[in-house]
């Protein structure tokens, strides 16, 4: 029996033996981990979001990339991606807004937000829900780069006091057109006289100062109450026999366009009209008939700079333009009125619960 190999044999051996090189390569390089728990992220984050007050959770994981969106977590890493969800809540990604992770790794509210807070005229609530809903927009469906550490807290988030005002006139157009009968100065069309201020304060309140500036569009105002010759006739003598004494002289009338006033808290509790700084609610008549030898009348018009002072009500100031519309003062540009029950809040009682989470 002849065993003898053939001529060419040795090419044989040689490719077997590449193949079973390149065969144990591919074997050493198949990957032999696993994607990231998914499953125990969610369930650390429920753990937050499950809870009856306020609770923090965490979780190092593998995971290179994570995705939240609201109650589901996927995450990923270079031997795959797993998926998860957790039964109670939704919660908000906040990476990448430096105050809301400062949240989420323990830092209060309150010194998160301690300048809106402090600030009577800001809703600091309505600002933190801005950067939430902000945080929402920017991450949720996205995929977040990880540090390797899941951390997850619910706050509790009660609303802001705050404290505002608002004014809007009302218009007196009969005494003006009075006003230009007896003055060369102007027209009754060219002229609109502010009658009444009407204040609403909300929030919390303390007495406060008024000052009202408007533009003044009269110098002097000349009146007459004495009409025909025997009337002025009397006048003369009788004035001239009593020396003064039985004189019917028209009054001195000053118009004057700034007024203050002064308003105790309590006049806004459970007040049933507005309250009100009266500018020209005098009538025409009354001026006229004055005992007074000067009378003090309104005579300023738009626009009017209103400026109110007192505790809480720092920089607080308008101009009025036109009668009937409320013009702000001061108070906040930004109310949780602004959010329609977002699906990341839960509102107890008043207080807001909240959940947040870094990836």
């Amino acid at each position: 029996m002849d065993f003898e190999a053939p001529v060419d044999a040795w090419y044989v051996f040689i490719a077997v033996g590449i193949v079973s090189v390149a065969l144990a390569g591919l074997a050493l390089g198949v990957s032999t981990g696993v994607p990231p728990d998914a499953q125990e992220g969610a369930n650390a984050i429920e753990g937050a979001t499950s809870a009856e007050y306020t609770a923090s959770a965490s979780h190092e994981h593998d995971a290179e990339t994570v995705i939240v969106e609201r109650s589901t977590i996927t995450m990923e890493n270079e031997h795959g991606e797993a998926h998860a969800s957790f039964s109670y809540g939704t919660v908000v990604a906040v990476n990448g807004d430096e105050r809301l992770e400062d949240i989420v790794n323990g830092q209060s509210v309150e010194a998160a937000y301690e300048d809106e807070f402090a600030d009577p005229h800001t809703d600091a609530t309505a600002e933190l829900f801005a950067d939430i809903q902000a945080a929402d927009a920017d991450n949720t469906g996205d995929p977040i780069a990880s540090n390797g550490e899941l951390q997850a807290r619910t706050i509790p988030v009660e609303e802001d006091s705050t404290a505002g005002i608002r004014v809007r006139t009302t218009n007196n157009d009969e005494f003006v057109r009075n006003l230009a009968d007896e003055s060369d100065e102007f027209s009754a069309h060219e002229v609109s006289l502010p009658e009444r201020l009407e204040l609403d304060v909300t929030g919390e309140q303390s007495d406060i100062e008024v000052t009202v500036e408007g533009e003044q569009f009269v110098d002097a105002v000349e009146v007459e109450t004495i009409d025909g010759f025997w009337s002025n006739l009397f006048n003369s003598v009788s004035c001239t026999i009593t020396r003064g004494y039985w004189c019917d002289e028209p009054p001195e009338v000053v118009p004057n366009h700034q007024t203050t006033d002064q308003f105790d808290a309590g006049e806004f509790y459970g007040a049933p009209d507005p309250v009100e700084v009266n500018l020209s609610t005098i009538d025409f008549d009354d001026v006229e008939e004055a005992d007074q030898d000067t009378v003090e009348i309104w005579g300023g018009t738009y626009d009017l700079d209103v400026e109110v002072e007192g505790s809480g009500f720092e920089n607080c100031s308008g101009t009025v333009t036109h009668s009937n519309d409320w013009t702000e003062l001061c108070g906040p540009d930004l109310t949780l009125d602004a959010f329609d029950d977002p699906h990341w809040h839960d509102d107890r009682g008043g207080v807001h619960y909240v959940t947040l989470v870094e990836v």
